[in-house]
Order: structure tokens, then sequence, then C-alpha cells
């Protein structure tokens, strides 16, 4: 249990270091997820071992909302305002 928290903490810790990153080189922060896909991958870099599906699911769950949160306040409202009208 305290190293499913650990390598939770550090995805998390990767994952906003991530975003400073991509922001400073401009790149999708999509890239970043895909890189940390590839180093904690079961036949990658880490080897972590994806058979407790309770904790997997904790794990994405938790990147989904780092995904919906920054892609919202990564948003211009000068680009969402034509929309937002049509998606309300």
């Amino acid at each position: 249990m305290v190293v499913n928290l650990l390598v939770t903490a550090v995805i998390i810790i990767m994952r906003v270091l991530g975003n400073k990153i991509s922001n400073k080189l401009d790149m999708p922060i999509l890239l970043i997820f895909s890189l940390l896909g590839i180093i904690f991958g079961s036949d990658r870099i880490v080897k972590i071992k994806f058979d407790d599906c309770i904790f997997v699911e904790q794990v994405c769950s938790i990147a989904l909302l780092f995904i919906i949160f920054f892609g919202g306040v990564d948003t211009k409202w000068g680009e969402a305002k034509p929309i937002a009208v049509k998606a309300i």
C-alpha cells in the first residue's frame, strides 16, 4: 500500500513538472502523458505490474482529473467564447 502511494505521488509530481516543461517548450501535454506511460509501463523502464485493478483505476482517475483541470485552466476565454453558447 505504501509503495502504491509513493508511486502515485511520483507520477503526480512528474505530471506537474511535465506541465511546466511543456509550457516552456510549447509542446502538447499529451506528449508528456505518453512519455509517462512509456516510463511506468509494465514492460518498459520502471516495469510496474498492473495486476491491482483498483489501484490502476485510482491512478487513472487522478490523471483524468489533472487532464480536465489543466485543460480548463489553459483554455483562453477568447477562444472558448464563440463556442460556449453552442456548448451550453
